[in-house]
């Protein structure tokens, strides 16, 4: 891999993050269950987070991130939400909130 595709890659996920955590300070995060489900801008999306590993039906999910490796923008969000309601009330919680 080249310095560009190293750099479009790294921008790449890092827009897939900060994307993910305004999902998730927003409060489009909920529980169903097992999975997760992130409202996106035109339908609802299913994660089911395993090993720390977020799995999407999104087509972004499916076409990109899936076979790099990646987590997509609902993929990020849910790890957040996870994160959270295992912290409970304790200050990491309260940092991942802000």
């Amino acid at each position: 891999m080249d310095t560009k595709s190293v750099a479009e890659t790294t921008k790449a996920i890092r827009n897939r993050v900060d994307r993910g955590m305004d999902l998730y300070r927003a409060g489009a995060v909920s529980r169903h269950g097992d999975a997760l489900v992130v409202a996106g801008r035109a339908r609802f999306y299913t994660v089911f987070v395993r090993d720390g590993e977020p799995r999407c039906d999104c087509l972004d999910f499916r076409e990109r991130c899936r076979d790099a490796g990646h987590a997509c923008k609902h993929g990020y969000a849910a790890v957040a939400f996870e994160a959270r309601e295992r912290c409970g009330r304790s200050r990491g919680a309260k940092i991942l909130r802000h």
